[in-house]
């Protein structure tokens, strides 16, 4: 298919360049600003977009845009990151609501950003690659510009929360007869390596029942989790039944500056499914966020998840909040 062509110039008094580090903080600011607008909360947003942009999976030089208002502030950002694994490039667009321009200024960036990703793909050879967007279900703005520049939606995810409190802890972590949860070894303990192989394989075949499964290599996957925002393997959980690495859990400090945990992957072997593994990992991983002072946990989750993952969510305590619509489009 032959990439979409960016659309039109910004508007008058508008100017773009290429993002540095140096505008992590300008970004983030104008990122707290568009997720406040569209769901009445700003969490994450600086250390999210430090990591993103110093990630392997984006070139600035080449797949960055960060527009600016007649003022030199910022107003709309756009992004391109090519993930080779799951032969996907992922754009980011954001765009401040106010303002008689957004339309056009999130055509241009969604232009820009997609066009850069199907020359990512050629690149690559072509065949099998997508383009992939997250966008707020409140923005019809971005929504239009994405159904603009071919793409569809394809999925809906869910963030999910629960909110703790102290005087209250949750029910005890009960993983069943034969089966332990603790916490993957820390760095310089013994068995450390063949924890941390035993939790990438966990979650690395777990995954492969959901939508877009990405099958990472060891050194793929711990490269990912340490570019992470929020990195923090100290919040890492094995499930085990009678010795056998069965589930496993991924958490993060990624909301930590707002007073909140956060679980990056949460996942249990096609086998051992149903004993309420993912139950005990989960009510784990609230006990340890109350240990540490804070008041919720939160996760996202594909709305359609063939595990059941809502279902589970829902069965101890979380509720969903922000929809977040995906799009994509074969390349």
């Amino acid at each position: 298919m032959r990439p979409p062509e960016p659309a039109g110039d910004l508007p008058p008094g508008h100017t773009w360049r290429r993002i540095t580090l140096a505008d992590v903080p300008a970004a983030a600011r104008l990122v707290a600003a568009y997720d406040l607008a569209h769901t009445g909360e700003s969490v994450g947003a600086q250390a999210d977009i430090a990591a993103d942009l110093a990630s392997s999976e984006i070139d600035l030089a080449t797949g960055s845009w960060l527009v600016l208002d007649a003022d030199g502030s910022p107003c709309a950002l756009g992004a391109a990151f090519v993930d080779v694994t799951g032969r996907e490039v992922y754009v980011d667009a954001y765009v401040l609501p106010d303002g008689e321009h957004a339309a056009a200024l999130a055509r241009w960036v969604v232009g820009r950003a997609v066009t850069q990703a199907a020359v990512e793909a050629a690149a690559a050879g072509g065949d099998g690659w997508t383009a992939g967007a997250g966008c707020h279900r409140a923005d019809a703005v971005i929504a239009a510009a994405l159904r603009g520049a071919g793409m569809r939606r394809a999925r809906t995810f869910l963030r999910y929360r629960a909110d703790h409190d102290p005087a209250a802890p949750p029910a005890q972590a009960d993983p069943g007869p034969g089966a332990v949860v603790r916490r993957v070894r820390t760095e310089g303990e013994a068995g450390r390596l063949d924890d941390l192989r035993a939790l990438h394989r966990v979650l690395d075949t777990a995954f492969l029942d959901h939508y877009h499964p990405q099958a990472r290599s060891y050194e793929e996957w711990l490269t990912y989790q340490r570019e992470a925002s929020g990195y923090a393997p100290d919040q890492w959980w094995l499930a085990e039944v009678d010795g056998a690495p069965a589930g496993g859990l991924v958490g993060s400090d990624r909301l930590a500056d707002d007073n909140r945990g956060f679980i990056r992957s949460l996942g249990v072997l096609r086998e051992f499914r149903g004993r309420g593994l993912a139950k005990a990992l989960l009510r784990t991983a609230f006990a340890d966020d109350i240990a540490r002072g804070r008041t919720a946990t939160e996760l996202g989750v594909d709305s359609e998840s063939p595990t059941g993952a809502t279902h589970l969510y829902a069965s101890v305590g979380m509720r969903p909040a922000h929809p977040i619509d995906y799009f994509e489009r074969v390349l």
